[in-house]
């Protein structure tokens, strides 16, 4: 993934910033599914679904990963601040 992601910390809440390409495309793919499967009447097996939650879960998967590597970087920054 690229460097582009920036998230903002407003007290507990994490607001996503900025988005880079992958996870622009991953989220596209992601409602692309979500909405053939409303357009087959919202099935709960078969091909479709497998496609809308394979689709899903790899938004949520790195989404979650560029939070935690949001996270590491800022922890590395505040070590490093410390550590001068």
């Amino acid at each position: 993934m690229q460097e582009t992601l920036r998230l903002e910390h407003v007290g507990h809440q994490v607001v996503l910033q900025a988005i880079d390409q992958t996870l622009t495309a991953l989220k596209q793919a992601s409602v692309e599914a979500y909405n053939l499967w409303r357009l087959c009447d919202s099935p709960r097996s078969g091909l479709v679904n497998k496609i809308r939650l394979e689709a899903k879960y790899k938004y949520k998967i790195a989404l979650k990963q560029a939070t935690v590597n949001e996270y590491v970087e800022f922890d590395d920054e505040i070590s490093n601040l410390y550590l001068r």
